[in-house]
């Protein structure tokens, strides 16, 4: 019987009026298996004792309270005089302390409901719980929990006393957003936490658990550093590449063939043989900049991004990708160090080897370099002779030099470029699970359904 990728969940609601908790649950993915008698959904009301109300109203009264506080945003100065909750008025402030001891009541007192109404639902239905590959039991609460300024405590206290009833995973929604009385929005909150769980966890077996211990981004961090490594090196190839054919225009410049067309696009008719080192290093800086300015890291992303594809079976908008590294103070920062190094570093370096190199005799007179006709073409110009002999020796030299100086930049932007592409594909994960035969796609983007406030997991 293969009962994989079938969720149960479990809605729950406290009717204190009526002294029962309303639950309904359902399974989810069952309907074309052998366990489609028990997909529901089912309803079943459990009756409360009097210990069990009473914890219930003791955890309206503590969200009513705080609620109606005339000084919400200052609690704690309005709790100084240290008085206890009490049942006589809605002004009475707790103490920290006070406040802590009362909350661990509460959650005693609900633990014990909680407990009789999960031990009912699972007495009623034990073939339900054993169709499910897991289930999920989703709480709901009125507004005034939810609005309670305590950081939540208050939705914490209800979801470890679910926990401690033996419930494995819970969530926490507000009631009136759901259909009662079968809250079906409810129930598909819980199915779509198991299948998104489920689905992220294949993910990250999928991109990063294949490589192993090697960091905490396995092969999707050594796919951001092999990319990254990759951007450098074609980065270097075409920063030499730009160094070779400005030094090939200059030493043509100064036998005698005419303007180049960076001289010609700057006005620099006149010929100083002392100048053609600085003609470099002026063309570099400008060659160099419009590099900068172009994101290395987003070439880099773009060969992460089809990795990632191929894995997983997603599709990610790359521009979208792109366009999120500008969101990021860190990743904002390499983007940042990385055009330092290409501004910075590979002038240094290129300036050092073209002051080193032989260049050819100058054949115009100095300062009488006349413009070719305006229909004369420029032709790709080949070094030759002993500048094309230091070329070729330094351009390997060169190449370990550029490419390293890039590579420091490596180890600390690749592990955040992998959590930048897992958080997005987690993401797409999320809006790309669909629950529901009915051929409703319950995607949190484009529903009522709310969003998960809290959850907790044994």
């Amino acid at each position: 019987m293969e009962l994989q990728g079938i969720y149960g969940s479990i809605a729950l609601w406290v009717d204190a009026n009526a002294g029962v908790c309303a639950t309904v649950r359902a399974l989810f993915g069952a309907e074309r298996t052998e366990a489609a008698a028990f997909a529901g959904p089912r309803e079943l009301a459990v009756e409360l004792d009097a210990p069990a109300l009473d914890a219930w109203a003791s955890a309206e009264h503590y969200a009513t309270v705080l609620q109606n506080a005339p000084q919400r945003s200052n609690l704690t100065e309005a709790s100084s005089s240290g008085r206890a909750l009490g049942a006589d008025t809605e002004t009475d402030f707790l103490s920290d302390e006070q406040k802590a001891a009362y909350l661990d009541g509460i959650e005693q007192g609900l633990g014990r409901l909680y407990a009789r109404v999960v031990g009912a639902v699972r007495a009623a239905d034990p073939h339900f719980f054993w169709a499910a590959s897991a289930s999920a039991w989703v709480l709901c609460l009125p507004d005034a929990h939810f609005d309670a300024p305590d950081d939540r405590a208050l939705l914490n206290v209800h979801g470890r006393a679910l926990l401690r009833a033996g419930t494995g995973t819970v969530l926490v929604v507000v009631d009136d957003v759901c259909e009662l009385p079968s809250m079906s929005a409810a129930l598909t909150v819980g199915a779509r936490h198991l299948a998104e769980r489920d689905e992220l966890a294949r993910m990250h077996r999928r991109l990063i658990a294949p490589r192993g211990p090697r960091d905490a981004w396995g092969a999707l961090g050594a796919v951001a550093r092999g990319a990254l490594a990759q951007a450098w090196r074609n980065t270097s190839t075409e920063v030499l590449e730009t160094w070779e054919r400005a030094v090939s225009d200059e030493a043509a410049v100064r036998r005698g063939e005419g303007l180049s067309p960076w001289r010609r696009a700057h006005e620099r008719h006149a010929l100083d043989p002392r100048e053609s080192a600085s003609v470099i290093d002026e063309q570099m800086k400008e060659a160099l900049d419009r590099l900068k300015n172009a994101s290395l890291i987003g070439r880099a992303l773009l060969a992460i991004i089809r990795w990632a594809r191929d894995l997983s079976g997603l599709s990610v908008d790359s521009e979208y990708l792109v366009s999120a590294l500008t969101w990021d103070t860190a990743l904002a920062a390499d983007v940042i160090r990385m055009g330092d190094v290409i501004a910075r570093d590979y002038p240094r370096v290129l300036e050092r080897a073209t002051r080193s190199l032989p260049w050819p005799a100058a054949r115009p007179p100095e300062g009488r370099l006349i413009p070719p006709d305006a229909g004369h073409a420029w032709k790709p110009q080949v070094a030759e002779g002993a500048l094309a002999r230091a070329l070729a020796k330094a351009r390997p030299t060169l190449g370990l030099e550029l490419e390293g100086l890039g590579l420091e930049t490596v180890e600390a932007a690749a592990p955040r470029i992998a959590e930048l592409v897992y958080r997005t594909f987690a993401f797409e994960l999320k809006r790309a699970v669909d629950i529901g035969d009915d051929g409703v796609s319950y995607t949190v983007m484009h529903t009522a359904i709310p969003p998960q406030v809290a959850v907790a997991e044994d």
